[in-house]
């Protein structure tokens, strides 16, 4: 069974290390945020693994620069991998790493692909 909930429900830092499927929505060059003026990929996103498995959060924005750069590049079509943080040169970031066979398998459990 599959749940629906609103994006603001979805926390990127509760995710790490389970395997989503991204559909960009939409690039936002400029949203408010407590941090200045910044950019924006709103998605909808479905959780594959972990408590929330099967949930689709709508509406998502990230504003994670790596993320926004890979859903800018992806032309429409979904991304699927798993989250992680990834030690760049100066300091850690969110990004999707695979997809494996594994994760493909996955999204096709869920019609996903």
């Amino acid at each position: 069974m599959i749940n629906i909930l609103p994006g603001t429900e979805f926390k990127v830092s509760d995710n790490i290390g389970e395997v989503v499927w991204v559909e960009g929505i939409e690039f936002r060059p400029s949203i408010p945020t407590k941090f200045g003026i910044k950019p924006a990929f709103k998605c909808n996103v479905t959780t594959l693994t972990g408590d929330t498995a099967g949930t689709v959060y709508e509406d998502v924005l990230f504003f994670n620069a790596a993320l926004v750069s890979r859903l800018q590049k992806s032309n429409g079509e979904p991304l699927l991998g798993e989250l992680a943080m990834v030690q760049g040169k100066e300091r850690s970031y969110v990004d999707l790493t695979g997809p494996t066979a594994q994760h493909h398998v996955l999204a096709e459990s869920f019609n996903l692909s």
